[in-house]
């Protein structure tokens, strides 16, 4: 009788001893989903989304670095800010998630695209306290 293989959908797992994270391609968690921040049997994190100014921003690429740490790039939608429309493809957003006592992240290397003067933001998220 032939082996049956089945496979799930396609994710971003990293981990650190007892402590990992299993996360979409777009380094999301959905709220509705069984992926999550867990460490020694408990689910720490059930839900983490990325918006910018209410939208979603599609993904370019995502991917494991090492068994610690991903990345995942994405890019704008068109959006309307006070000075203007941000048109689509113009904005490059690069998260870099790590796992090293607690979960490490890097979220928003938001580069303009050539030729803009958009404002950069960066912001750094921690969640400390996990043994």
């Amino acid at each position: 009788m032939p082996t049956e293989i089945t496979i799930g959908p396609p994710v971003l797992t990293i981990n650190q001893g007892a402590t990992f994270m299993v996360t979409d391609l777009n380094g999301e968690v959905r709220i509705d989903s069984e992926l999550g921040l867990f460490s020694n049997d408990t689910r720490f994190l059930s839900h983490y989304e990325i918006y910018a100014n209410g939208e979603r921003w599609p993904r370019l690429t995502s991917g494991e670095i090492t068994y610690y740490s991903a990345r995942v790039y994405r890019t704008n939608p068109e959006f309307e800010t006070m000075d203007g429309v941000i048109p689509s493809g113009s904005l490059a957003l690069l998260l870099t998630r790590s796992i090293a006592e607690g979960v490490h992240e890097v979220e928003g290397d938001i580069t303009p695209g050539k030729g803009r003067e958009e404002g950069l933001l960066l912001a750094y998220v921690a969640v400390h306290g996990l043994p």
